[in-house]
Parts: structure tokens; sequence; C-alpha cells
């Protein structure tokens, strides 16, 4: 079994699969990112919706599954208030998935291999390329 540099007891199938779980994550923070977005389009839609309203008309919410009567002067402020705590959420996951893909990045540097799939376009696992497999002979 090859070992890398960084780590002695760490063998290549071991980096390979800390690399896709690095992978996965960014994938599972950039899937989380795209329903929070979508999750905000429709807030800005209902405020836009909302603001050209009076404020003592009524407006109908779901709240855990269950429709509520309320005013747009009620309704409006949750709303944007809302919208806010899902763009921090927004901005925190961005910042998360940044994180990730910088150590993904640093972990194939750091463990000197080149993981690219293999066979070209059959997969998505990573292998090493035939050059470090040639080289490793």
């Amino acid at each position: 079994m090859a070992e890398t540099k960084g780590d002695d007891n760490i063998t290549e199938s071991e980096v390979i699969e800390r690399y896709q779980r690095m992978q996965n994550q960014c994938q599972a923070f950039a899937n989380k990112i795209a329903e929070f977005e979508a999750d905000l389009a429709e807030h800005e839609m209902v405020i836009k919706t909302l603001k050209d309203l009076s404020e003592d008309r009524k407006a109908y919410r779901f709240i855990n599954g269950v429709l509520v009567e309320k005013t747009v002067g009620a309704v409006l402020p949750d709303t944007e208030g809302n919208a806010e705590q899902i763009k921090q959420v927004i901005a925190k996951f961005k910042s998360e998935l940044e994180n990730t893909e910088n150590q993904a990045v640093a972990w194939k540097v750091r463990s000197q291999a080149v993981l690219a799939p293999w066979p070209p376009f059959a997969s998505q696992t990573p292998r090493l390329t035939r050059q470090e497999q040639t080289s490793r002979s």
C-alpha cells in the first residue's frame, strides 16, 4: 500500500475517500444554498406584493401548516424578518462552502494525489491518473 507524505498512516484509498467526503459536503452545501435562494425569492415576491397593499387589509399566512388570517401590517414585517434571516443563512452556507472547497484543495495538494475520474467520463469516482500510477510503479 502506498502512503501519502503528510500522514504516514493514511493509504491512497483513504485519501480518495476523504477527498470524496469533502466533495460530497461541497455538493450538500451547494444544494442547501440553492434551496434557501429559492425560499428567499418567494419571500421577496411576497414582500413586493404586500408593500403596495393597505396595512389593514387581510392577509393569510401558513404557520406550521396552519393557515392563519392576519393583516398586511402584521405579515409584512414578519416576512421581511424571515427574508433577512434567510440571507444570513445563505451567507453562512456560502462561507462554509468556500471553506470546505479550500480544505479539499489543500488536502489534494498535501496528499500529493492527483485525483481525477477514471476511466474518463465513466463515473465520478476519483482515481489516480495514469501518470501518477506509472510514476509509482
